[in-house]
C-alpha cells in the first residue's frame, strides 16, 4: 500500500500546473520569521535526536529576544510535546522550553519505515519522504526548514515547492561510495544481501540502481543553501556527491557531563576482579551487536584462566518493531554463545541510568563500521571507559587517530571478532597507570566535541540564513 501512495504522490500528482498553483499558494502564506526541524523520529535516542535538541536549544537561546517561531516535524504520534521534551531531557541532559517550539505531527510517518519495502528499500523508502514532506509542508510552511534527519527528497520540495530557505545537517549520506564499491567488489553486508553479492546479474543491477539513486542524490542536494556535516567522513563523502563546500561541525558531545565524575571501574576490577565492558547504540542492524557479543564470548573464554570476570552492558534505544525483534535475535545469539548470563540489556534507558553503567565501565566498545562520527564513543572516552572502536569512519579519522600502542594512544582500533577480542584482553592485561595515560590522553583530545564548541559552530553558519 505504502509503494502505491508513494508512486501515485510522485508521478501522477505533480503535473506542472498543479505544482506551479502549489508553489504559488505556499509562498503566499508563508510563515514568516519561523525556522523548522524535520526530524519525523525525533523521538528516538540516538545521536542524531542530540544534534536536533542542542541545536535547537542553541538557537532558543541565542534568538531568545527575536520573536522567532521554532517548528518540529514529528512523526511520534503515540507522544504528547511534553513528553517527547521530558525525555529528551532525562536521556540527553537537554532542556528545551516547551512554549517556544511547536510540534507539527506526520500522520503519514509510516510510509519511512524500511519495513513496508523489504526490496528496493533505498529509492522506495526515500520516495515515500517526498510524501511526508509534503504532508509537512501543507500543514506549515516556514520560512527556514533545517533537515537534521536525512530525508533527501524533502530538500527541493521545501525549497522550489515552498520557497523556502533550505538547510541540512548531514549525519551520514544516503548514498556513499563506499556502498558503490561494496557492490563493485561484491561483498556481502547487512545492506547488501549474500545472495546478491554471489551473483554477477544482481550485482551488476544493483551497482546501475545505486549510480543512478547517486544522480538523483546530487540533484536533491542542489536545493541546499547551507551545509552541515558531522565529521570527516561525511564531508568527503558529501563534498565529493553534491559538489560542494560542506561546513564541518562535530556533533554536540556532552562532554562536561561526564567529565564531572569519577569512574570507578578500577576499583572494581582491583577488588573483584570484574571487567565491565559498556556498548552505547540503537538496535540498529548497522551498529553491528552481533560483532560485540562474538568478540565478547572469545575474549570471556580466554581470561577465564586468569580468573577474570567479564561483563558486557549494552545500552540502546529500540525506534520500533524492526529494532524490537533485532534486540530478541540478539538476545536469542548471545544464548547460543554461552554468554547470555553475562550481557546485560538496557533499552531505552533514561540518562541517570546510562551515566551509572558509564562510570563503571572499564572499557567501551563501538562496532559500526564506518560510523560517520560517533557521539557515544566520545562520551565514553569522557566518562573514562578506555574505547575499542571499528578501524574506519569517524572513530578513525575525528576522535581516536592515535591508536595503541602509539605514545599518544586515545584507544584501540579493531575490526573483526578476534581482533576485538585481543583488544579486551590487551586492555585488562596494561597496568593501572598505562591505563589511566591512554584515559588522560582521550580526555584532552575529545575537549573539542563539546556542547558550547557545537553552539558556537552551529550559530556562526546558521546566522547568515537568519539575516
Amino acid at each position: 500500500m505504502g509503494i502505491l501512495v508513494s508512486f501515485f504522490i510522485i508521478f501522477f500528482l505533480p503535473s506542472v500546473p498543479f505544482l506551479i498553483l502549489l508553489s504559488i499558494y505556499l509562498r503566499l502564506t508563508k510563515n514568516k520569521n519561523s525556522v523548522a526541524f524535520f526530524h519525523p523520529y525525533c523521538n528516538a535516542g540516538g545521536g542524531g535526536e542530540r544534534v536536533l535538541w542542542c541545536a535547537l536549544n542553541a538557537m532558543q537561546k541565542r534568538y531568545e529576544d527575536k520573536g522567532i517561531k521554532f517548528i518540529i516535524y514529528s512523526g511520534d504520534t503515540d507522544a504528547t510535546a511534553k513528553d517527547i521534551l521530558q525525555k529528551a531531557k532525562e536521556r540527553f541532559n537537554v532542556e528545551v522550553t516547551e512554549d517556544k517550539v511547536e510540534f507539527i505531527f506526520l500522520r503519514y510517518r509510516w510510509l519511512l519505515e524500511p519495513s513496508n519495502y523489504p526490496r528496493f528499500t533505498l529509492i522506495l523508502q526515500t520516495l515515500a519522504g517526498y510524501y511526508v514532506g509534503l504532508e509537512g509542508l501543507l500543514k506549515y510552511n516556514p520560512e527556514i526548514l533545517i533537515d537534521t534527519m536525512g530525508y533527501p527528497i524533502i530538500l527541493p520540495l521545501f525549497k522550489w515547492i515552498g520557497g523556502c530557505k533550505v538547510a541540512c545537517y548531514v549525519h551520514y549520506p544516503t548514498i556513499s561510495t563506499d556502498m558503490i564499491n561494496l557492490i563493485e567488489n561484491r561483498k556481502s553486508s547487512y545492506n547488501n544481501a549474500e545472495w546478491i553479492s554471489k551473483s554477477v546479474i544482481f550485482s551488476y543491477s544493483k551497482l546501475f540502481y545505486y549510480k543512478l539513486f547517486a544522480i538523483f542524490y546530487k540533484f536533491c542536494g542542489l536545493a541546499t543553501d547551507l551545509v552541515m556535516v558531522n565529521g570527516s567522513w561525511t564531508k568527503k563523502h558529501i563534498d565529493s556527491l553534491w559538489n560542494c563546500k560542506s561546513k564541518k561541525i562535530y556533533p554536540p558531545c556532552n562532554v562536561e557531563e561526564f567529565l564531572k565524575h569519577q569512574n570507578t571501574s578500577e576499583d572494581v576490577f582491583e577488588k573483584e576482579k570484574v571487567v565491565q565492558i559498556l556498548s552505547i547504540g540503537q538496535i540498529r542492524p548497522e551498529k553491528n551487536h552481533k560483532l560485540q557479543l562474538e568478540a565478547f564470548a572469545i575474549a570471556k573464554k580466554k581470561l577465564e584462566k586468569d580468573n577474570v570476570k567479564l561483563k558486557l552492558v549494552i545500552v540502546g534505544g529500540c525506534r520500533h518493531e524492526d529494532d524490537i525483534k533485532r534486540y530478541k535475535m540478539l538476545k536469542d545469539y548471545s544464548d547460543n554463545l554461552s554468554i547470555s548470563d553475562d550481557v546485560i540489556w538496557k533499552l531505552n534507558c533514561p540518562f541517570n541510568v546510562l551515566l551509572e553503567y558509564m562510570y563503571t565501565s572499564l572499557i567501551g566498545i563501538h562496532t559500526m563500521t564506518n560510523e560517520h562520527f560517533g557521539i557515544s564513543v566520545v562520551e565514553q572516552m569522557a566518562a573514562g571507559n578506555i574505547m575499542i572502536s571499528h578501524n574506519s569512519g569517524g572513530p578513525l579519522m575525528d576522535i581516536i587517530v592515535e591508536k595503541y600502542p602509539s605514545i599518544e594512544c586515545r584507544g584501540f582500533l579493531a575490526s573483526t571478532p578476534l581482533e576485538y577480542s585481543k583488544a579486551i584482553i590487551d586492555i585488562v592485561k596494561l597496568t593501572t597507570t598505562k591505563r589511566n595515560e591512554i584515559r588522560e590522553e582521550a580526555k584532552k583530545h575529545i575537549k573539542k566535541f563539546g556542547d558550547n564548541v557545537f553552539e558556537n559552530y552551529w550559530y556562526n553558519e546558521i546566522k547568515f540564513l537568519l539575516s
